[in-house]
């Protein structure tokens, strides 16, 4: 039984809307609650793998094998309890207002926000034992802190189009979103920096720019696909396996459930290498600043990078780890599966989504309002 065919919901199934409405005025915006969640923190502090007291995990909902959370339990005595989230906005928002989380699931588009915050705690990777696990690549990314890391890598993958190939010949660009498919069975993803970023690359323009003509032009086309739509959703899979959506932006994770599990499952194909190019993000993990466990949390990152322990979670979420053995793995759950596999040097040309932050932010943050109100 394959992963996608244990879940019952997937990694962002939760989700519930885009861009938070807290989140408009970002996390600048945040004032005298950032200092709070850095309070009593020092800025030089590092975390060791040392338990030491139970463990509460601020995540995506359903986003990590039960198997290796039983046993990180049974190994450490410690119990694990779980908040889910239902943005990455949601996310910074309550580290912000200082909430003690000990293990945070972070996003690479959202790590400068959150450093910049005090929002998270250095790691000491070092300390890791399973330190070497982790690709040179993610020894000094860009969207970190240079040799004061405050991230491993977790879970990633590449936004495309899933479609049903019963109803649709195939796809090539983003233009398809505009052009295929029946009225009302086009899906966009309710995720500013996919849905924006997807109509920058189709006119031609930059994923992350801060033209706001550029945006502006991007925007407008959004507007003009709305009456095509059936939804602005991250419910991919329910779209899909229902016969709601015939074609849907989505998550690499989505389309290996889609493509693994569900009534359309053999007719649902998946399209991440569109000629325009392809947007492409990390989930990470990290450790809060109010963290009350944050040796527990350490040993946690640590179990997740033991390699039994990563074939069982890439199995189960099907993404990329930027790991050894993960990505290992993933090649290997994958390898019926063309449209999922990923080049060795896929990190190195990703196009990354990066950080929206200062005026592109609110540049960003007024263009997807606006979509949303139209």
């Amino acid at each position: 039984m394959t992963g996608a065919q244990r879940r019952m919901v997937n990694r962002r199934s939760v989700l519930l809307g885009g861009l938070a409405a807290a989140a408009t005025m970002g996390l600048a915006a945040c004032g005298d609650d950032t200092k709070t969640a850095a309070a009593g923190k020092s800025a030089k502090a590092t975390v060791k793998p040392k338990p030491d007291g139970d463990l509460t995990w601020f995540s995506w909902a359903d986003y990590v094998a039960p198997e290796v959370v039983e046993g990180f339990e049974k190994e450490y005595g410690v119990k694990v309890t779980f908040d889910a989230f239902d943005s990455d906005d949601t996310m910074l928002q309550k580290l912000a207002a200082g909430l003690p989380y000990d293990l945070v699931t972070t996003n690479s588009a959202y790590m400068y926000r959150a450093i910049q915050g005090g929002l998270l705690l250095p790691l000491e990777i070092s300390a890791l034992k399973n330190g070497g696990e982790i690709l040179p690549y993610f020894e000094k990314p860009a969207y970190d802190n240079g040799d004061q890391l405050h991230s491993v890598p977790y879970s990633g993958g590449p936004t495309g189009i899933v479609y049903r190939t019963d109803q649709l010949t195939g796809t090539e660009s983003w233009d398809d979103l505009w052009e295929l498919g029946e009225d009302g069975k086009v899906f966009v993803l309710d995720y500013v920096e996919d849905a924006i970023g997807a109509s920058l690359l189709r006119l031609g323009y930059d994923l992350n720019s801060a033209d706001a003509a550029e945006v502006e032009e991007a925007t407008n086309e959004l507007v003009a696909l709305k009456p095509r739509l059936g939804g602005i959703s991250n419910d991919t899979r329910n779209n899909m396996s229902t016969g709601n959506a015939y074609i849907h932006q989505a998550w690499s994770t989505d389309a290996y459930a889609v493509m693994t599990d569900g009534k359309y499952a053999d007719k649902i194909a998946f399209q991440q290498t569109t000629e325009d190019g392809v947007p492409f993000g990390m989930d990470l993990l990290s450790i809060g600043a109010n963290a009350k466990a944050p040796g527990t949390a350490m040993a946690m990152i640590d179990w997740l990078l033991r390699p039994e322990n990563q074939e069982k979670n890439v199995t189960y979420i099907g993404q990329l780890a930027g790991t050894r053995t993960g990505d290992e793995v993933y090649r290997d759950v994958v390898k019926d599966i063309p449209s999922l596999q990923v080049p060795e040097n896929f990190y190195e040309t990703a196009q990354w989504r990066d950080s929206l932050e200062g005026e592109r932010l609110q540049l960003w943050t007024q263009s997807w309002n606006r979509f949303k109100a139209s």
